[in-house]
Formats: structure tokens, C-alpha cells, sequence
């Protein structure tokens, strides 16, 4: 069992802060960067500290948050197992043809995943309403993608790790991001993320993803162009104009004309890597800048950490 030791400083506004010790620096250095992790400290850092660098976990989770995670990890996982074994092929629309009539083969991989992620043998009750859901948003997403078809498939939940040098210090840093699906349409390399709920993917400028407010900041964007930088770092994207950042939206789905995908340009991509570099060299990494509860809103209303700083 291990014991965590930190300072918490109160200014006179009553703003809590930790201030970053060698110990914690070295653990900073140490961290994989994911979107979350990114999207948490620009919210509020002292979530950030506490959640990422300290590894507290908040003790109970709603059951409603619960089921919606799992809900969505059966997806994500029933989607793998159908494209899987088209990864660098091309998607014809008699492929997809021949997986939306195979229904029975569908339910068998939502009962294996069933299985898995419920640790349960027979499917009954309300869970018999989450399978029909799970049945009809893989169908459904397979006649939209029969739609788009033939289209070249790359890969699907792709894990990518890169290390990589930032800023003016030259310190490696670890970024991390598992990314549900990539493939081509209309030439362009898409980048995909399932999304079960929300999402704020629409922006004007790419400050924006740093800089506005917790509920009016494009964090869905934020982790996009994190998966470009992946994807860029590992050499797999040639052409940045040509990349289309998407996201499938499982209630968008049934919407007519509903969908949210956004271009990237090249000097939208290098603001972001120099944005993303500055936040974490020149602040995460900062010694000088204590971690600060600075959240605000709903960020703080559903906050599991909020009786640390009293939000």
C-alpha cells in the first residue's frame, strides 16, 4: 500500500494549489499524455495532479456513467471484431451487404462481448434492451459506411505510442492515444472516434482548444488533433490537407443529414504541435507553476475531487 505526501497551499482568494516538487516533475516525465489527460489539466490542473500524477481514483462512479461506459466499450469492441479482418483492404459495399443480413453472426460477437464485459452467461432483463441497442447502432453504422463504400480501411482501435522532444528544452515526453478507426473517403485519410455522447468537435481556431472556457472549448477537437500528432510522429500521415478528422456519433446516427467531420491544414496542425508544446513544456513541466483548482461550471459540479478545494 502506498502513501501519498503533498502540500496543499491556500492563497488568500481560498485557491488551492500544489506546488511541484522534484519528485513530482520526475513523476510528470514519466506520464503517457493522452487526450484525457490534456483535455483534464487545461479544465483544471489540480484535477489534472490529483487524477493523473497522483493516480486518485474517485471511489464511486454513477451507475447511469457506468453503464454508458460499458455500453460504449461493447460497441467499440463489436465494431473491431468486424473490420479487423479487413485492415488494409478495401471495403466494398457487398462486404458490408453481406455483415448487415448476417445478423445472427452479430448477436453471437454481442454475446461473446457480453461475456467479457459483464462477466454474465444469459443475456435477460435490461440487458436484453442493451443488446437490441448494440444490434441496431452496429447495423446502422455499417449501412452508413455501406453508403461511403468502396473505401480503402487502415486500422481499427490502433494503439500508438510516441516520445518525442518539445519545446525550447528539448525534454522527451511520452503521448499516448488509441484510436478507434482509420480509413479513406473521397481521398482523404480519415481519422475516426466512436462517440456515445457528447462531443465538441467544430472550431474556428485552434486557441480556441486551449484557451476558451471547460463548456465552450472544443475538447473532442483537441483530442483529434492529438491523433494526427500520433499519427504524424510514427510517419504514417503524408499529406496533412488531406486529412479529414470525423467522429460517428451513436446519437447521430438516425439523424437525417447528421454527422460532424472537420479538414485540417497544415498550419492549423503546426499551431496545434507548437500549442501543445508550450502547455506542457512550458507549463506541466514548469516548476514555477504550482497545480491550481481553476475549474468552473459543470466542470466542478460533477467533479469527484471537488471536496478537496471546496467547489
Amino acid at each position: 500500500e502506498s502513501v501519498v505526501s503533498y502540500t496543499l497551499e491556500t492563497a488568500p482568494e481560498k485557491v488551492v494549489s500544489v506546488a511541484k516538487s522534484d519528485e513530482i516533475i520526475n513523476k510528470l516525465l514519466s506520464l503517457n499524455y493522452s487526450a484525457s489527460s490534456i483535455n483534464t489539466y487545461i479544465d483544471c490542473p489540480l484535477k489534472f495532479y490529483l487524477q493523473s500524477v497522483e493516480k486518485i481514483k474517485e471511489e464511486e462512479e454513477v451507475m447511469e456513467q457506468v453503464e454508458a461506459n460499458v455500453f460504449g466499450t461493447m460497441f467499440h469492441e463489436v465494431m473491431q471484431r468486424i473490420y479487423e479482418p479487413y485492415c488494409g483492404e478495401i471495403i466494398s459495399k457487398d462486404i458490408l451487404k453481406q455483415w448487415i443480413k448476417d445478423e445472427k453472426r452479430i448477436v453471437g460477437m454481442i454475446h461473446d462481448v457480453f461475456r467479457k464485459e459483464m462477466k454474465i452467461k444469459n443475456i435477460e432483463g435490461k440487458n436484453k434492451i442493451i443488446e437490441a441497442l448494440l444490434l441496431r447502432y452496429v447495423k446502422r453504422t455499417l449501412e452508413h459506411d455501406m453508403a461511403k463504400a468502396p473505401f480503402p480501411f487502415t486500422s481499427v482501435e490502433e494503439r500508438c505510442f510516441v516520445e518525442s522532444k518539445i519545446g525550447e528544452s528539448g525534454r522527451k515526453v511520452k503521448f499516448f492515444g488509441i484510436i478507434d478507426r482509420r480509413d479513406g473517403i473521397d481521398g482523404n485519410d480519415r481519422v475516426v472516434d466512436y462517440k456515445t455522447g457528447s462531443y465538441a468537435l467544430a472550431y474556428h481556431d485552434v486557441n480556441e482548444m486551449f484557451d476558451l472556457p471547460s463548456e465552450k472549448r472544443p475538447y473532442t477537437a483537441l483530442q483529434m488533433m492529438l491523433y494526427l500528432f500520433l499519427l504524424k510522429q510514427k510517419g504514417l500521415v503524408k499529406d496533412i490537407d488531406r486529412v479529414e478528422l470525423s467522429v460517428c456519433s451513436l446519437k447521430d446516427l438516425f439523424a437525417v443529414g447528421k454527422g460532424a467531420s472537420v479538414g485540417v491544414s497544415a498550419k492549423d496542425y503546426e499551431l496545434f504541435e507548437e500549442r501543445l508544446f508550450r502547455l506542457i513544456d512550458g507549463e506541466i513541466l514548469n516548476k514555477e507553476l504550482p497545480f491550481v483548482a481553476k475549474g468552473e461550471g459543470k466542470t466542478c459540479e460533477y467533479c469527484p475531487y471537488s471536496v478537496v478545494c471546496n467547489k
